[in-house]
């Protein structure tokens, strides 16, 4: 949350140390290929403040998109499985482009993402029970990392009237990060151990590439 605070606030700063225009709205995208495993629909919004030159911008765009992946490879294949995760990103990009016509603008940006990360660990805890036999019982539970990605974006915006825009943008994304499953093994305790059942916890940890690119459209309104 602080490092989101931050992008925040950084934005906010440099909008206001010059003068220009704000403008915001909904967007709607694709993942078109790289390393998730699904093509799934990403959903956000974007903030932007235009400078009075036309020329820079800064945006800031919050999305969710879903996927799947598969469990660490280090684990025994009878846990193999693809689990369900989302993620939230904030992404904050300095843009440039130039304007045609007084209303067709094409920008190139650079930015930073970070990538709030969530599996499902309800997935995750039915892919160990599963698992099972004979006298041993399994429980699971998966984590992802938070992390810090690149961003290289081109995009075209055009004006509908002075206050509504159209926005196109295509984007790649560059990062890894890391999915920790905690394996709990649970079996019956030796006669005279002094309990019924004894556990036995193992973390496998897999570094997971997660590049991607995007493809989105929106709307934005200039104040």
């Amino acid at each position: 949350m602080k490092k989101i605070l931050l992008l925040i606030s950084l934005f906010i700063v440099a909008s206001n140390a010059f003068a220009g225009t704000y403008k915001d709205g909904p967007h709607i995208g694709k993942v078109l290929g790289g390393d998730p495993e699904e093509e799934s629909t990403i959903y956000g919004w974007q903030v932007a403040y235009e400078f009075d030159n036309e020329i820079v911008s800064l945006e800031l765009v919050g999305a969710k998109q879903e996927d799947k992946l598969g469990t660490p490879g280090l684990l025994p294949g009878k846990f193999a499985a693809d689990i369900d995760i989302w993620a939230l990103s904030f992404t904050m990009a300095v843009r440039a482009g130039y304007t045609f016509f007084d209303r067709v603008h094409l920008y190139g940006s650079v930015g930073y993402a970070y990538y709030d990360f969530h599996a499902d660990a309800d997935a995750a805890r039915r892919v160990a029970q599963a698992a099972g036999s004979g006298s041993a019982t399994y429980n699971a539970g998966a984590k992802l990392h938070d992390v810090w990605g690149t961003v290289l974006a081109a995009g075209m915006e055009i004006k509908l009237s002075d206050s509504w825009e159209l926005i196109a943008e295509y984007r790649s994304v560059s990062l890894d990060t890391e999915m920790d499953f905690d394996l709990t093994e649970t079996n019956p305790a030796p006669a005279g151990f002094g309990m019924a059942t004894f556990d036995t916890q193992t973390t496998y940890t897999e570094n997971v590439p997660y590049d991607h690119d995007t493809f989105r459209v929106g709307v934005n309104f200039r104040f």
